[in-house]
């Protein structure tokens, strides 16, 4: 009871400095007013889900509360319901990988849930983040997981929904076959309830469908069907790929004359709503429309602007972004009048803290991590005898700190908000990715066996992985090429190491591949003669040694001091790209 009495006052304390920043005073308050854990827990669990998109950045401070108290009950339940809860808010904050990673955590533990379609709406989720990460393959793996237990369930809504959903990925991946069947079962369940709105979406699919495999003269009557059930008061993005596709069958049917007007207008509107994959698709068909007709400049101009689009999008994250636009676009107008209304308390309310009071949170957060780690320390050794309490012990220590560092990423996210210097933002964004960087060896920590140490290929993939997903950058632009030896080092050499990485590949994802879509990004990490030979090397745009390394910046700062750390001699070659190698002579390996 010591043990536990300790960590949850040191615990609360944290949540009254964060309380202080003013994140969500109100949620405590409720809190504090209800008696038992498990009914805190209950009420969490529908404010999480009522304010989910409405306030992205306070659902994760929400879960992360959850998380703390579904944590001294010790229930398997509630641990399930936290991984799920976890792969929401990340989901919403765009934190995908995050999010899949909590998701797959859940899995391990669905025998706990209440019932199957909790299970199914778990792989719902997850299905539908593989989606907007453009995993086909995973996204309708596991929509077909959950398909197969709401049949269990015989929950005909969502088996309608799940089909609608598998019949677009099934039609994008141009699995016709398998598409057909399920556009057919969603449809027929939608026109008995009179789900309109629902039955509008689904003709979009059949219409697709119809067009792709020849039936151009049909898919134009189901176009037209779907816009007239969806009208563009209510999703605007349903007309837009309705153009576009009745220009695509009037073009295949040879009807230029018919086919041109549809297409343009649905090019005005793919431009308006930033769809870029579907402006590629109109600027295509255009040309080819024009070359038909002996138009060689239209035609020259159009194919231009169609291999500009291609070779500057994400092509599979922008088709998930199309699939994801169709699917929430109604529930996100019906929470942006109320997701207006927070951001104007919060802008004032920041506005009257300040960056003084962030920078204060911020070090009480992180002196408070210092004392709970120290006295946790402390009685770890006073419970050596007990190999499956000090187990516990460590693990719990991992799983706080690395709570409390979601926490502290989060506000920074939040301040970000209010900040208008592109200086103070960046200083901002690169401050969270360091703080990522630390979270994520404690993450490793609470979720395997070892305890002690890190796994420096299973750490650094992930590491490189979010950094690509900060900067915005995929890896269909950037080829990487990785060579990390499997090695378990313990933390006081991982959590500078990785701190050295992270500043070493995002000044290359910053600099190096400016007006490239060639770019090349090494790392390696080998292990050789008692030394840690490290290298991070690009093919991009090069800089000179003194711009570079010997500026005097924060980033570089941390560089020479965490490289002293590891008692790393430093070497750069700046030619056809920038090469950094590092030969780290002061290691650990865990025990």
């Amino acid at each position: 009871m010591k043990i536990t009495k300790l960590t949850l006052s040191t615990l609360l304390f944290l949540l009254l400095i964060v309380r202080a920043s003013q994140a969500q005073p109100q949620i405590l308050d409720s809190l504090q007013s209800i008696e038992s854990d498990t009914a805190r827990l209950t009420y969490l669990t529908s404010f999480i889900n009522k304010n989910l998109y409405s306030d992205p950045i306070a659902s994760t401070y929400n879960v992360n509360l959850y998380d703390s108290i579904a944590s001294k009950l010790n229930n398997p339940k509630y641990k399930a319901q936290s991984l799920t809860l976890k792969g929401m808010a990340s989901y919403v904050n765009k934190q995908y990988e995050q999010s899949i990673n909590h998701y797959i955590d859940a899995l391990q533990l669905k025998d706990y849930f209440p019932n199957k379609t909790n299970v199914a709406r778990l792989y719902n989720n997850l299905a539908t983040t593989y989606q907007v990460r453009g995993d086909l393959e995973n996204s309708i793996k596991y929509f077909y997981e959950a398909l197969s237990l709401y049949r269990t369930e015989n929950d005909s809504l969502w088996i309608a929904n799940v089909s609608s959903n598998l019949a677009l990925l099934l039609v994008n991946n141009e699995q016709f076959s398998e598409a057909e069947p399920m556009v057919g079962a969603a449809l027929d369940y939608f026109k008995r309830k009179g789900l309109t709105i629902n039955e509008g979406y689904t003709l979009l699919t059949l219409a697709n469908l119809q067009n792709q495999t020849g039936q151009h003269e049909q898919s134009i009557k189901t176009y037209k069907n779907s816009v007239s059930l969806v009208p563009e008061t209510v999703n605007p993005i349903v007309s837009m790929a309705a153009l576009s596709g009745i220009g695509v069958a009037y073009n295949r049917l040879g009807n230029y004359q018919k086919a041109e007007p549809y297409l343009l207008r649905g090019l005005e509107k793919s431009i308006a709503f930033q769809q870029i994959e579907q402006t590629k698709e109109c600027h295509r068909e255009l040309s080819d429309l024009y070359e038909k007709q002996n138009k060689f400049a239209q035609s020259l101009k159009h194919h231009k602007e169609y291999t500009t689009a291609k070779d500057s999008m994400f092509t599979l994250e922008q088709d998930a972004k199309m699939v994801e636009a169709l699917t929430k676009y109604e529930a996100t107008a019906r929470e942006q009048e109320i997701a207006l209304l927070n951001s104007e308390q919060e802008i004032a309310s920041a506005k009257l803290t300040g960056s003084r009071r962030l920078s204060l949170v911020m070090g009480s957060g992180l002196l408070i991590l210092c004392s709970l780690l120290f006295w946790l320390y402390k009685l770890n050794q006073e419970n050596k005898k007990s190999a499956k309490e000090k187990d516990t012990l460590l693990r719990e220590i991992h799983h706080r700190v690395k709570n409390n560092l979601q926490v502290i990423s989060a506000l920074l996210t939040l301040q970000t908000k209010y900040v208008k210097d592109n200086l103070a933002i960046e200083a901002l964004r690169e401050g969270q990715d360091r703080v990522q960087s630390m979270a994520l060896i404690h993450t490793d920590l609470y979720q395997h066996n070892n305890l002690k140490g890190v796994n420096t290929k299973v750490y650094l993939e992930k590491l490189i992985a979010n950094l690509l997903e900060s900067y915005q950058i995929s890896k269909d632009d950037i080829a990487l090429d990785l060579d990390i030896q499997s090695l378990w080092l313990d933390v006081d050499t991982m959590i500078p190491m990785g701190l050295l990485i992270n500043e070493l590949v995002s000044n290359a994802l910053k600099h190096a591949f400016k007006d490239r879509t060639d770019g090349i990004l090494k790392i390696s990490l080998i292990e050789s003669n008692g030394v840690l030979h490290l290298e991070v090397a690009d093919n991009g745009n090069g800089v000179s040694k003194d711009a570079s390394l010997q500026t005097a910046t924060f980033g570089q700062s941390l560089i020479k001091s965490f490289a002293q750390k590891l008692k790393a001699d430093i070497s750069y070659k700046d030619d056809n790209g920038l090469s950094i190698k590092m030969d780290i002579k002061e290691y650990h390996k865990a025990a």
